[in-house]
């Protein structure tokens, strides 16, 4: 099937009530673009598949989904604006985790990197305690994204690693895997196996400083 008809094939099994199947071809309509090289419709999909999978209670798949429908940015500050979409379209739910998200990225807007980072450590504390798992990924993938844009690798790092074992807590492991593995290897193809390496080292010896 081509994209287009992915996307018909989503649209008709959603107005049949049908919405495993519509996010099971929005995923696939994603996967295409994605091999397409087409970033803005792969996240669009993802978002949509997002949100569908959230109001159908599989909250395991929205926050893997979630974390995919930013994978694909091309910076930190690209992502960020895409996780302000996600709270925007609802598919980061309503909450004070999102209104801290959405201020993170109107401090990007400002360029300013330290306020952004601010609001984005809010919104992980807020996604935290209102145990949103989907926010709680949204604002770890912030913190993690603006972070290494201010030449943190350390604390980037550290963002995914810590919201890797709090989401274990929260949902499970696999979701967990899910939603971090994807964006710790990501890491490593931009920095290189040895300096990631390094950094991971780093962020180990700090954990076990008293």
């Amino acid at each position: 099937m081509s994209v287009d008809d992915l996307v018909r094939d989503a649209r008709a099994r959603l107005l049949a009530g049908d919405l495993d199947g519509a996010r099971s071809s929005l995923e696939s309509a994603a996967e295409a673009w994605r091999q397409a090289g087409n970033a803005t419709e792969e996240a669009r999909c993802l978002r949509l598949a997002t949100a569908l999978a959230r109001h159908a209670d599989f909250p395991a798949e929205a926050v893997a989904l979630a974390a995919d429908a930013v994978a694909s940015a091309s910076d930190g500050l690209s992502i960020v604006d895409d996780l302000a979409r996600l709270a925007e379209a609802d598919v980061v739910p309503e909450s004070a985790s999102a209104l801290a998200l959405l201020a993170s990225a109107r401090a990007v807007d400002r360029h300013d990197l330290a306020g952004a980072r601010v609001h984005a450590e809010r919104a992980r504390a807020q996604a935290l305690a209102e145990r949103s798992p989907i926010g709680y990924v949204a604002a770890a993938i912030a913190q993690a994204a603006l972070a290494e844009t201010a030449g943190d690798r350390v604390g980037a790092y550290a963002s995914l690693a810590v919201g890797w074992a709090t989401l274990r807590d929260l949902v499970g492991p696999e979701p967990a895997r899910d939603a971090f593995a994807p964006r710790l290897l990501e890491l490593r193809a931009r920095w290189g196996v040895a300096d990631f390496a390094a950094v991971k080292a780093a962020y180990e010896a700090r954990v076990r400083t008293p």
